[in-house]
């Protein structure tokens, strides 16, 4: 199970849209948003805010908790990198990679 920071009113998130979604996003950024209510952990209502500071509502959106995987094509938020810190949450890393075997064939070793 992941670490969870709980959700309350006012706090301000990251939003993704769907592909789909008719909300103007400049490529690879998120939105911002804030808060308006939270169903748990993990479900929440938001004002977002497009690219041009328009005002939309959303509801019943998935709020990605660190350590969980985010999902594609479906509008989600996550917590922004500077609140995951503050939680004391480790930042996820990915897995190291192998190291060559240095007696393996192909090898210049002596």
């Amino acid at each position: 199970m992941s670490a969870v920071i709980t959700p309350t009113p006012g706090r301000i998130v990251w939003f993704w849209p769907a592909p789909n979604d008719n909300m103007p996003a400049l490529a690879g950024q998120p939105l911002a948003a804030i808060v308006a209510a939270v169903h748990d952990n993990r479900r929440i209502n938001l004002c977002v805010f497009d690219a041009y500071g328009q005002q939309h509502s959303r509801q019943n959106i998935h709020l990605v908790q660190p350590g969980d995987s985010e999902p594609s094509f479906v509008p989600h938020a996550t917590w922004m990198p500077y609140q995951i810190s503050a939680a004391g949450i480790a930042p996820q890393s990915p897995a190291p990679a192998p190291e060559s075997d240095p007696n393996s064939e192909g090898s210049t070793a002596d």
